[in-house]
């Protein structure tokens, strides 16, 4: 493969997105020379196939596999058996070995990009949820579309229930299918059941008068109503499109100061003027949240699914539903996820075959949940309900965060498909600032103004909004 020279200010911009520890941040802009036998339009469709129970025959065709490390100590010994199972498998009729890495999450980024420029990256990877549109900025994404086009037509339940927003999400602005999302991940409101029962509150808060009444409740015994990790974009993405708000504007007009936002940020300083806040929100990390929660410190946090939990701890814990916001409905709330996704490398020398194991791996790699302790959400509900069956808590929250009939959004909604610079607006935490300067006792109007210059400033670096 052809080593390919990344200009600096490209590196930069990546690697601010990835190691800013964002949501879900991507960024960069280059292009790649790609072998004319990947060239787009050239991938022969027919190659997306389940497995052939017929003998692969011919010469060996060597398929490799690059994922993080998802989960458990056994994942990387799991990875190696779903390989197995899928060279067994004789995809397609071939033979094609399947070879797999297990990546560190410790210096994952660097792996990666080195392999790239080295021209030694697998054909298939699966890693943070950046990848997709940062390779496919540098020009060497395969064209996943086959894949989704299959499943659409051959088994139109199985794409349905990937549903149209994840698969969007995963497209560039031209549509090119460039990631395949298999797992969500967003935060939601959780509840100490205890410190609601102690207090009184048998009514589960809908909106947030009734979320501000049960702080009055909350406090006036002595318990702080909340704690929230502030330095993370999604709080202010909950608080926002819940009251039926977003960041950008499809005319790419900044709404950070926008009046849905406003009232929230007033309805947020007004928390913690009244001490329902807890001090320490401004350097609380996502794991003290977390272990307030449980110990009944707090009566309430914004975290992620709770498998973070025991099945013990989890007895404890309650989920709500979105709140409807004061400018809000039913209809126009929202809230936000994220998606991880697994993509391909266009300089593979084997696209079709590549194509093919991607699907069957897509289609069969429950045991990586099951064996192998894989920690991300699956998106899917059936595969879902096949990892974490019965359990009450987490039902829960795939049916309020995940599963909620038009409620979920992805984190740059209303935009469908994910945009370079976004990367940049979301892994530097632009929209962190107001409430940050809530948190440290300062005038938030004075972090929306670093916000907004901050967005145009990436606005003009990436040519957009002009």
């Amino acid at each position: 493969m052809k080593k390919t020279v990344i200009p600096a200010l490209l590196v930069a911009a990546m690697s601010a997105a990835a190691l800013l520890g964002a949501c879900s941040s991507r960024g960069g802009t280059s292009e790649n020379t790609v072998p004319a036998s990947t060239t787009e339009g050239e991938v022969n469709t027919s190659a997306v196939a389940t497995g052939d129970s017929d003998s692969g025959s011919g010469e060996e065709i060597v398929v490799t596999i690059w994922e993080t490390q998802w989960g458990t100590e056994n994942y990387e010994d799991t990875l190696k058996k779903l390989a197995e199972e899928a060279t067994a498998a004789h995809i397609d009729g071939k033979n094609i070995r399947v070879e797999v890495q297990c990546i560190p999450w410790d210096n994952y980024y660097e792996t990666f990009m080195t392999a790239y420029t080295t021209g030694t990256n697998p054909d298939i990877a699966c890693q943070a949820s950046t990848a997709p549109a940062q390779y496919n900025d540098l020009g060497v994404a395969l064209d996943l579309s086959p894949i989704t086009d299959a499943w659409k037509n051959e088994n139109p339940d199985f794409y349905n229930e990937i549903g149209e927003t994840a698969i969007l999400f995963e497209q560039d602005a031209e549509g090119k299918q460039i990631g395949l999302p298999f797992a969500i991940d967003g935060t939601g409101m959780i509840y100490n059941k205890d410190v609601f029962e102690s207090v009184g509150i048998t009514q589960i808060p809908t909106n947030y008068e009734e979320l501000t009444e049960a702080a009055k409740k909350i406090s006036a015994a002595g318990v702080t109503p909340f704690a929230f990790r502030a330095d993370h974009c999604s709080l202010n993405n909950f608080l926002v499109f819940s009251n039926g708000g977003y960041n950008i504007g499809l005319d790419y007009e900044i709404l950070l100061d926008d009046e849905k936002v406003i009232r929230m940020l007033d309805l947020m300083k007004s928390w913690w003027d009244n001490g329902y806040v807890a001090e320490g929100t401004a350097g609380y990390s996502a794991d003290d949240i977390r272990k307030m929660l449980i110990n009944g410190d707090v009566g309430m946090i914004i975290s992620n699914i709770p498998t973070w939990a025991s099945a013990e701890q989890r007895a404890k814990l309650g989920i709500m539903p979105v709140p409807v916001g004061p400018d809000a409905t039913e209809e126009t709330k929202h809230n936000s996820m994220s998606y991880q996704a697994y993509y391909a490398y266009n300089t593979s020398d084997h696209p079709d075959e590549t194509l093919a194991v991607l699907k069957w791996w897509y289609e069969n790699n429950d045991i990586l949940y099951t064996e192998g302790g894989n920690s991300t959400v699956p998106l899917r509900a059936s595969q879902f309900n096949s990892v974490f069956g019965d359990d009450e808590v987490l039902q829960s929250f795939f049916h309020e965060y995940v599963d909620n009939n038009g409620c979920q959004t992805t984190f740059v909604y209303p935009f469908e498909h994910f945009e370079t610079w976004y990367g940049v607006f979301d892994g530097n935490k632009v929209n962190t600032k107001a409430l940050m300067n809530i948190f440290t006792g300062k005038d938030y109007r004075l972090g929306l103004k670093e916000s907004i210059a901050e967005t145009k400033e990436i606005f003009e670096a990436y040519g957009v909004g002009q």
